[in-house]
């Protein structure tokens, strides 16, 4: 006859047993026949049996089993309670020591056994409560944790590997060297989980929330972990190469010396994430969010960066830059604005692309997206950005010896200036601007002026002889030539004997004006030159 008890008193009763993780009640006896009927079936991996095949189990029938249990390990029976095949589906286990519980087949009779073997062995723990269970070194490979409740469980060294544990929270839970290679664990919840040297290999992960948690020298190679929030996680010597990674956040996440080789990281958000030492050769960031990343020793060399914000990163001399690609197909370039270079070598980059998209500065999205004003500003804050970004740029490379690039970028610094005055209704200074560019592009284009000069020389010539040829004075080809020459450099009035007609007078004073134009272009290029040496 079961003995009548409050909860209370149950609970007092084991704790007097020292058994304080049981809470309900002792079963009663034709329940305790079964479940040592179940006990003493025969265990056969080959035909799929075992002793709790299909059987429901509640909290209080896996109380009583692990308290039998205690008893076989003082006498020397199997370490941990065996509930490989047993239906375990939204059961209360809480807090309950299963220590080296087995779910499913260890890995020597998992390498002997086939596909439908090793699904025969396996429990079904969907919904199931086992927040704060001791579940250290527990067997759960391939088993059904869909939706389970782990929030604060120990899997120290647990096999989870190929579980199936989508929607299932990890919150606070410690995995530390856990097998977890090839998990289904879509939508799942690992917050503040410590994980250090966890095997996520090939994991699928899509959608997680794993904000803060310490996966400190895990392996995350070949992982799925696209859309994860890993804010203020820790991931410190991981591997994650070949992970795929698009759209994933990483924003304040330690990743020192972290493998990221070869990630597919498209539009992930890394703002403020720490990379010191980080191995990232061929990481594909496209689009991805590097503001205030501090990348000091590491290796980016053949990144794909295009259409990536690095405003305001921290670089060093350590840092490896070789052959990086700052724009690509479907991209606008790099932003790198205000960037602490820290002495990087930035000639193994070509920067040639960086400027030989005019349009590469726009707006990020389409111009239909938003309304009319709207896309005029936020094209107008791009383009402001980026003549910044080309200014400093000119300064930098100019200070490691790269004359050519960094006149590139001054020189496209100086396009989109007068873009900018366009924009802004400031039409004097445009015209100028546009003046300066056509004579001479503004000074990096010097052999414009030669070309202007010969079109105006030749172009008043033919004017001269032209007219001369149907009103006196009648003039040779060389004297045309000579008038046009010295008219150019502003003496147009030299004839003593003969008086030029109206229309050749008002070329003349055209061509000295030009000449005066271009002359003190020339003078302002010049100027610019000798103070920039």
């Amino acid at each position: 006859m079961a003995i009548s008890r409050t909860a209370d008193e149950w609970r007092a009763h084991w704790q007097t047993r020292g058994q304080e993780w049981r809470t309900e009640a002792e079963i009663d006896a034709q329940r305790q026949v079964e479940l040592n009927a179940c006990l003493e079936r025969e265990t056969d991996i080959e035909r799929g049996l075992y002793p709790f095949k299909d059987v429901s189990l509640n909290r209080a029938d896996v109380e009583w089993l692990l308290a039998q249990q205690e008893q076989r390990n003082q006498s020397g029976g199997p370490y941990g309670i065996d509930l490989r095949a047993a239906d375990l589906r939204r059961a209360d286990l809480h807090a309950l020591p299963l220590t080296g519980m087995r779910g499913a087949l260890r890995w020597d009779e998992w390498t002997q056994a086939t596909a439908q073997q090793r699904d025969w062995a396996r429990a079904n723990l969907e919904g199931a409560d086992l927040s704060q269970a001791q579940l250290e070194g527990a067997v759960l490979n391939r088993v059904n944790i869909q939706h389970a409740r782990l929030r604060g469980a120990c899997l120290d060294e647990a096999d989870l590997s190929e579980a199936h544990a989508q929607g299932a929270y990890f919150d606070k839970a410690s995995l530390r060297q856990a097998d977890l290679r090839k998990i289904q664990a879509i939508g799942s919840s690992w917050q503040d989980a410590q994980a250090e040297r966890a095997d996520f290999s090939e994991a699928s992960l899509q959608g997680a929330e794993m904000t803060r948690a310490n996966l400190r020298n895990s392996n995350l190679r070949k992982a799925s972990l696209q859309q994860v929030e890993l804010s203020h996680a820790t991931l410190t010597g991981a591997y994650l190469h070949d992970a795929e990674m698009q759209e994933v956040t990483l924003q304040r996440a330690r990743l020192d010396e972290a493998d990221l080789s070869l990630i597919y990281a498209m539009g992930a958000n890394l703002r403020q994430a720490s990379l010191k030492g980080a191995y990232m050769r061929g990481a594909h960031l496209e689009g991805s969010d590097l503001t205030r990343a501090s990348l000091k020793g590491a290796d980016l060399s053949r990144a794909h960066l295009a259409g990536a914000t690095m405003n305001a990163a921290t670089l060093d001399r350590q840092t490896q830059l070789t052959d990086i690609e700052l724009t690509g197909s479907g991209y606008q370039r790099a932003s790198l604005v205000d960037i602490s270079w820290g002495d990087v070598v930035l000639s193994r980059i070509d920067w040639s692309t960086m400027t030989r998209d005019k349009n590469a500065h726009g707006t990020r999205g389409s111009m239909r997206e938003a309304s009319e004003a709207t896309s005029l500003r936020q094209h107008s804050a791009n383009s402001q950005e980026a003549l910044r970004s080309y200014r400093q740029l000119t300064l930098v490379l100019k200070q490691q010896g790269l004359d050519e690039d960094s006149a590139r970028f001054a020189y496209a610094a100086h396009q989109l200036q007068r873009e900018l005055y366009w924009r802004h209704h400031t039409y004097g200074a445009w015209f100028c601007s546009l003046l300066l560019d056509l004579l001479a592009g503004y000074g990096y284009r010097p052999w414009r002026l030669l070309a202007a000069y010969a079109l105006i020389i030749l172009s008043s010539t033919l004017a001269y002889f032209v007219i001369g040829s149907f009103s006196a004075p009648h003039l040779t080809l060389l004297d045309a030539a000579l008038i046009s020459v010295t008219a150019f450099h502003g003496r147009v009035f030299w004839e003593d004997a003969t008086h030029p007609s109206r229309l050749r007078l008002w070329i003349m004073a055209a061509e000295a004006l030009a000449g005066l134009v271009i002359e003190s272009v020339l003078i302002a290029v010049l100027v610019r030159r000798l103070m920039n040496r």
